[in-house]
């Protein structure tokens, strides 16, 4: 049984909640992007603190009690959901990088609504999978 299991998935509700409120953002005209880009950088930024923290968890505690299960699945499927996760945790990194300060959105406005889009459907569908195959082991 998964130690601490509520407090991933808490963890993924607020990163969902704040993920929100970043792809709502990019959803925005641009006049209306350049007016709250502070509030979409303060946003983005906190997003990434609190997704190293989660993912820090996964990898300090998660993933090691999975795989030191018992049932072949269950190790198969923690070392896949593992490997996963690094591409993803780069994805994140990168697009955090282009995106981290006010004046990078807003000199890459269009790119940023694009971007925005493809990273937070990548995350969700993570999250979603994370919690209907991998939690419930």
């Amino acid at each position: 049984m998964i130690t601490n299991l509520n407090n991933y998935l808490r963890q993924h509700s607020e990163i969902a909640k704040i993920s929100k409120l970043i792809e709502d953002s990019a959803l925005l005209n641009n006049e209306k992007i350049v007016e709250n880009v502070k509030d979409i950088t303060l946003n983005l930024n906190t997003l990434s603190g609190k997704l190293k923290v989660h993912l820090a968890a996964e990898d300090k505690f998660l993933y090691p009690e999975l795989k030191n299960s018992d049932d072949v699945k269950t190790k198969d499927i923690a070392t896949k959901f593992e490997n996963e996760m690094g591409h993803i945790a780069n994805d994140f990194a990168k697009y955090w990088e282009k995106y981290n300060f006010p004046k990078k959105i807003i000199e890459n406005i269009e790119n940023f609504k694009l971007d925005t889009k493809e990273i937070f459907a990548e995350l969700s569908n993570r999250w979603n999978k994370e919690e209907k195959e991998l939690y419930i082991l």
